[in-house]
């Protein structure tokens, strides 16, 4: 059966793709209750039955929930998925069970056959109406009337059915009471109270809404509703508290609201003092994207109904600090090299404090007059150095501004501190070869490529039994297990990002070993091979390990490094740091790994530019 039934499915989806549905009316509906079983009552049209006749029950979605097969004596046979049972008679009156309903199971269900029309029922899961709210039509007076109203939404699934609410009240804790000053709507959603006396004020009033149908859902009550006289404005004041606001540029405003006390509720308008039109018609001020040219002092009133009205003054100070060409920006990021960039710095608070703009901590440059609110600092040409904190300070603990820019320069990759080509090791222990770079974008773990010079040929090092390599970020080890004699000699670490490249050679040579190393003399054989040609060939053969000393000394006495082409022109060892200002005070390296060494004045904040870029990973 089950093999028919996949066959009939599949052949029904594709009757319904091509014919379309056309359905007999009306539509069934049920109700149920969620977690209930809901029986979907369905006919089956027999007419003409002399052969045997399927029909589908589907769920709108188009899943086959059961299938029926009758036969030509009107006998049947059925399949059906698990939870789903069905029934019938020869009359064809089909009975459709679907057990532990939720709301998941809410919809339209149709049973078809091919060639007859679709015949539809509809599903709908009962649910608990919403939680009430209750309103008033006016602010109630002794001797007059005041209408209340009390709505709920029904939340039955689907949402396109045609049931009511019927409402409840509660006063005092007796329900929908009755007598001459109280008169109900047709489904008493509205209670309207007459001749009301000054006792009345204090009356408490709920309501609640219940669905009609059988086993129909009833609501929470609703909040409890008093009356109170007509009174205020009064107590006008902002939240959060205080009468000014301190707000960045570029940034938008934390919502400042207005409120007052007032009897019914009041209304409120925010105006700007010498602007015309109102900045809002609700109690809460919200200015999306903060400009200089909207700070000022801005007024909120709140009005009563009868007219009545109390303003209250709330001033906007806006202070900025941009990069020019850059505005709005806390993250900029440009090239190295790049020319005049200025930062500008706006206070707009009144206190006697000097400005400041700042990198890393330390000062660059400050005003001398405190009563200058505005500072500007310019870089005239961009190095990787300059990568990091900017920030402008001002005010006192009281009213302090602080806001700051996160530079990111792009630059070729370069040594963070100052290394040491020459490392010693004693034999039949571990060593590690560690390099760290300063570059932006980070190269990464495939940025990093380690080789050794081998009879006059790099060879390229890969992680072994013998070595491991491990790169991240912007530093890469390369730690040797146990040293063996055939390790000692020049390895070379190549540095690579989008912006150019460095090499880096470093020297392992046995701890005591001649100063001769195999750095100066890579091909020691050559004055050996001269002897035994004789006077002439060693002769020849001591000068061309001149030549080799002369040229790896040379370039040793340059740093021992190589950029690459593509930053020929990028130079590092003579940056100058700051140029608008003193050069602000070096922070003392946290390195303590012996490979390394002081660089000049210019490397002393590298760490901290290598801490920015660790924080700020494209």
């Amino acid at each position: 059966m089950s093999g028919l039934f996949v066959l009939m499915t599949f052949l029904f989806e594709v009757f319904m793709k091509v014919e379309g549905w056309q359905y007999v009316t009306p539509v069934g509906t049920v109700f149920s209750r969620v977690n209930s079983t809901a029986n979907i009552h369905f006919s089956a049209d027999l007419t003409g039955l002399n052969s045997p006749r399927t029909f589908f029950v589907k769920f709108y979605d188009g899943t086959t929930q059961t299938v029926i097969r009758y036969n030509a004596d009107k006998s049947y046979s059925t399949d059906a998925l698990p939870g789903v049972t069905i029934t019938s008679d020869t009359a064809g009156n089909v009975v459709v069970s679907l057990e532990n309903v939720q709301r998941s199971s809410a919809g339209t269900y149709i049973m078809d056959s091919p060639g007859l029309l679709v015949r539809c029922n509809c599903l709908y899961l009962l649910d608990t109406p919403t939680k009430p709210t209750l309103s008033v039509s006016n602010s109630p007076s002794v001797g007059g009337r005041v209408t209340l109203t009390c709505n709920s939404r029904s939340t039955t699934t689907p949402s396109n059915h045609s049931l009511s609410l019927a409402y409840k009240w509660t006063i005092d804790n007796v329900d929908n009471p009755s007598g001459p000053k109280y008169s109900y709507s047709a489904n008493r959603n509205r209670l309207t109270l007459s001749n009301v006396e000054e006792n009345d004020i204090d009356l408490q009033f709920t309501c609640s809404a219940t669905e009609n149908v059988s086993d129909g859902y009833t609501s929470n009550n609703s909040e409890s509703l008093s009356f109170r006289t007509l009174y205020g404005p009064k107590n006008l004041d902002f939240r959060p508290n205080g009468t000014s606001y301190i707000g960045y540029e570029y940034t938008s405003l934390s919502a400042v609201t207005c409120k007052a006390t007032c009897n019914p509720s009041c209304k409120f308008k925010w105006t700007k003092i010498g602007q015309v039109s109102a900045v809002s018609n609700i109690s809460v001020l919200n200015l999306e994207m903060l400009t200089r040219e909207e700070a000022g002092t801005y007024r909120c009133t709140a009005i009563t109904q009868g007219g009545f009205s109390l303003a209250k003054d709330l001033t906007i100070h806006v202070s900025s600090f941009f990069v020019e060409g850059h505005e709005g920006m806390n993250n900029v990021t440009v090239d190295e090299h790049y020319a005049d960039m200025q930062f500008s710095c706006i206070i707009d608070l009144n206190v006697s404090s000097t400005v400041k703009i700042l990198f890393n901590g330390n000062i660059l440059k400050e005003t001398e007059d405190q009563h200058k609110r505005s500072l500007t600092f310019k870089l005239r040409t961009i190095s990787c150095l300059q990568s990091g904190l900017y920030a402008c300070e001002s005010g006192d603990l009281n009213e302090q501004i602080i806001m700051s820019i996160t530079l990111i320069v792009r630059c070729a990759p370069r040594p963070l501190r100052q290394i040491k080509q020459n490392i010693t090791s004693s034999l039949n222990v571990p060593v590690r070869l560690s390099f760290t770079a300063i570059a932006y974008p980070e190269p990464g773990p495939a940025g990093f490529a380690w080789h050794k010079e081998n009879a006059m040929r790099w060879m390229p090092l890969l992680s072994n039994e013998d070595l491991e390599i491990s790169s991240l970020d912007l530093q890469t080890n390369l730690t040797i297990l146990n040293v063996s004699r055939q390790d000692f000699g020049q390895y070379r670490v190549t540095v690579t990002n989008d912006i150019g490249r460095y090499e880096q050679f470093i020297f392992l040579k046995e701890e005591g070993s001649y100063d001769l190393d195999t750095k100066d003399c890579p091909n020691s054989t050559v004055l050996i091979v001269g002897v035994t040609l004789g006077i002439i060939s060693a002769s020849l053969a001591a000068y061309s390990v001149y030549l080799t000393i002369w040229f790896k000394k040379n370039m040793t006495n340059k740093g021992g490094s190589v950029y690459h082409q593509t930053r020929k022109e990028q130079t590092y060892a003579n940056e100058v740091f700051i140029e608008d200002t003193k050069e602000p005070k070096p922070r003392r390296s946290d390195a303590t790994d012996s490979q390394y060494t002081a660089l000049d004045d210019t490397f002393k904040e590298q760490n901290v530019a290598y801490d920015i870029l660790q924080t700020t990973k494209t």
